[in-house]
């Protein structure tokens, strides 16, 4: 069984993450079954960043934006709730839409000056629980943060990590293979 390393640089996590989130945007047949995972991934790039999956950033953002509920609790969010950060203005996030994410006070409150992956996992909820679309934002985001900070070899959170790992050991075999082999970590 293939397992990740106990430590990952930032480009090696976003790999993961990339392989991941491609892998949501997947349909399954009409009849339930899925597709050939190893012939649908494809081997990353940076270049793959602008149109790895079959929506668009925007279109993403502008549901994100429009949302009267909180992603996690669907209660109504209150006209004075401002929702909150995908990646923190403290820890590098910038403003505009593709760092946005509807939340309600509740769930604000709680998230706090946390990373997305750090408070989702935190709270004790799987990578595969959140909406597809918010973990893309994230992985982009994320992504051009560590590129444009020039931290890219260095040692990726130790939260990221275990998040990624243990979505990666939930993976079917061959899921789990394909995605170590299109993320550059085996052969």
């Amino acid at each position: 069984m293939e397992v990740i390393k106990p430590a990952l640089t930032n480009l090696q996590a976003h790999r993961l993450l990339y392989c991941l989130v491609q892998l949501r945007y997947i349909p399954k047949k009409t009849n339930g079954e899925s597709y050939s995972v190893p012939g649908l991934l494809r081997r990353y790039t940076p270049a793959h960043w602008d149109d790895y999956n079959s929506r668009d950033i925007r279109e993403m953002c502008a549901e994100q934006i429009l949302r009267t509920t909180c992603i996690i609790c669907d209660e109504p969010m209150s006209k004075t709730t401002t929702g909150d950060h995908l990646i923190p203005l403290s820890r590098g996030g910038k403003e505009g839409l593709p760092n946005y994410i509807a939340l309600c006070k509740s769930h604000n409150s709680s998230k706090g000056a946390k990373d997305f992956v750090e408070w989702w996992t935190g709270k004790g909820w799987k990578l595969e629980q959140s909406h597809p679309d918010v973990l893309c934002m994230y992985t982009r985001l994320r992504y051009q943060l560590c590129r444009d900070s020039n931290i890219l070899d260095f040692a990726a959170p130790d939260y990221l990590v275990e998040a990624l790992r243990s979505e990666i050991l939930n993976q079917p075999g061959p899921d789990r293979k394909a995605i170590l082999i299109s993320s550059g970590l085996s052969t």
